[in-house]
């Protein structure tokens, strides 16, 4: 697996580098599919943030932690990122036994536009992937969202967690 280890807003040591790329390594014996981790440390007046990215066998597993300290927060992103890869294993197993289930799609009411300005734009890659493996991803992610192509629908599908906790699909058309 390939770590890079960058800093923003911060200048990175060899200590601090060699310290995240030992405790992001170790992750790889409870997937082996993980390709490269990006490791990103940043800095925020007192806030000392650490993001990982992972890919892992077209997954992407992400975690980030705000501390006091470097090293503190890298510890608390590797446990994080176990944690989600034991429940993205555990998950799998499950529904590799259980079968697909069907999920009902849900649609939305367009409500009127707040005075919200739009601050970022983000381009998303878009993946063909069923309903069960974008769930899983979503989860990964940490995201209320995920967008994925639906190869049964042939179409676009937005995966959302709703308020109540149950999920959610849009599927666009044409007006």
């Amino acid at each position: 697996m390939r770590i890079q280890v960058t800093g923003r807003n911060v200048t990175v040591s060899n200590e601090l580098s060699s310290y995240a790329q030992e405790k992001i390594g170790k992750l790889e014996r409870y997937f082996d599919g993980i390709q490269d981790a990006q490791v990103l440390f940043t800095e925020q007046k007192t806030i000392k943030i650490c993001e990982v990215t992972m890919k892992a066998s077209g997954k992407v597993i992400r975690a980030e932690y705000r501390g006091s300290e470097f090293m503190e927060a890298v510890d608390f992103v590797a446990e994080k990122l176990e944690r989600q890869i034991r429940r993205y294993k555990e998950k799998f197993q499950e529904r590799r036994k259980e079968g697909s289930k069907d999920i009902e799609p849900v649609f939305v009411k367009q409500e009127q536009a707040s005075q919200s300005k739009i601050v970022r734009v983000k381009e998303v890659p878009v993946k063909q992937m069923n309903f069960e493996e974008a769930i899983m991803q979503m989860e990964l992610l940490s995201h209320d969202f995920f967008v994925f192509y639906n190869p049964d629908s042939k179409r676009l599908n937005i995966l959302y967690r709703r308020k109540d906790g149950d999920l959610g699909i849009l599927e666009p058309i044409e007006a």
